[in-house]
């Protein structure tokens, strides 16, 4: 089993929302890097949760609230918004603190998951 099939049976995502999240990230050229537990799976024997922690470029934090509000419920916090999928136990949260304002852009998402 390929570690995104592994990681989408554990979030439950029948609807392919992970891939329809990172798709509408780079298809907008949103800036953003892979942070907490699935960015220390790059570098760790993996482990398993159902969290997607992103950090955004802070200039595009606004364009990326739009983008996703027409698909999913967003809670906007002071440092972060909250994304709730629909048919789905997969958890995003994207972090929007100015100390990422200068993010590089992202590779190819088979890097994530090749």
């Amino acid at each position: 089993m390929q570690a995104l099939d592994f990681w989408k049976a554990i979030t439950m995502d029948k609807a392919n929302h992970l891939e329809s999240f990172l798709a509408m990230l780079e298809e907008n050229g949103i800036r953003f890097c892979v942070i907490g537990g699935q960015g220390v799976n790059a570098y760790v024997d993996p482990l398993v949760s159902l969290d997607l922690d992103l950090a955004v470029a802070t200039t595009q934090a606004e364009l990326i609230e739009s983008l996703l509000a027409r698909y999913y419920k967003v809670t906007r916090f002071p440092h972060s918004l909250n994304i709730e999928l629909p048919d789905s136990d997969l958890r995003i949260q994207i972090q929007t603190d100015s100390r990422m304002a200068n993010l590089p852009p992202v590779p190819a998402k088979e890097k994530y998951w090749g």
